[in-house]
């Protein structure tokens, strides 16, 4: 209950084995174990939804502190672009004070997982975060 695991294909031919890993309050202490081994993050918020935004953001800096999660890449999905009141992707990316994340790669992209614009989009952005810190090391 609250996990569900699945490899996805994406276009540039990569696939990734994901685990989508319930928001619930039960649930959030369990996260750091499924993040090790992790090559990168995809945050998914709820872009209509302001009232819980800072309540997003210091979940997304609780795992940035997590040391077998230093330096991974972050893609934050800012869902439900399709409503009405939705917050703009630059905002979000404003209001967690993103550019402060300077020991990872980090991107916020809108989507709308009703009619899928932006998630795949995402994960093709997540993919050559991923590949670009695989070729520095």
């Amino acid at each position: 209950m609250g996990f569900n695991c699945e490899t996805v294909h994406i276009t540039s031919g990569q696939s990734f084995t994901i685990w989508d890993i319930g928001g619930d309050d039960k649930i959030r202490p369990l996260w750091k174990m499924y993040l090790k081994g992790s090559k990168g993050l995809v945050y998914v918020i709820d872009s209509s939804d302001k009232e819980r935004l800072e309540e997003a953001r210091k979940e997304l800096f609780s795992i940035c502190k997590i040391p077998d999660f230093q330096g991974i890449p972050i893609v934050v999905i800012a869902n439900k672009q399709d409503m009405p009141g939705a917050m703009d992707p630059k905002y979000i990316a404003e209001f967690f004070k993103l550019k402060a994340q300077t020991d990872r790669d980090w991107c916020v992209r809108g989507s709308s997982a009703l009619t899928g614009n932006g998630v795949g989009d995402s994960l093709e952005i997540l993919a050559k975060l991923i590949l670009d810190i695989q070729k520095e090391r």
